[in-house]
């Protein structure tokens, strides 16, 4: 009821769709960035470190952790490629980097570059360098 005591009724028009939900865009806020060893063994989230976006087909944005949270949506995959190696090491993992389902990320201790692309499920895509310190 309004003010005055008087009923108020009002219209609207609602579009109803049942599209599901798709990225239409994906961005990085850093897409170059260093690392510091210290951090290699799990310490950082590719989501965050590299502030992802992703936009949905209904304009939403998802970005760092909101984006990890609702991944299940989006199916952003990362793909390491054009990995520079300082002093090659047979150690265990020292020549790799890997990337685990929630984004956090592993580098070995050889390990001085590489790049990282994250790809969507509808096949939008962004790529970031990294610098190892």
């Amino acid at each position: 009821m309004g003010a005055d005591r008087q009923t108020k009724t009002e219209r609207i028009d609602v579009v109803v769709t049942s599209d599901p939900i798709t990225a239409a865009a994906i961005s990085a806020t850093n897409t170059t960035t260093r690392m510091m060893y210290s951090n290699s063994t799990g310490g950082d989230n590719l989501f965050s470190l590299f502030g992802l976006r992703v936009t949905d087909n209904y304009g939403k944005v998802y970005s760092t952790l909101t984006l990890q949270k609702y991944n299940y949506l989006f199916g952003v995959t990362f793909t390491v490629k054009n990995i520079v190696i300082t002093n090659f090491s047979s150690g265990t993992n020292a020549n790799e980097v890997i990337i685990d389902p929630y984004g956090n990320i592993h580098v070995g201790s050889a390990v001085a570059a590489f790049e990282i692309t994250a790809t969507t499920s509808s096949g939008k895509a962004v790529t970031v360098f990294v610098t190892m310190e």
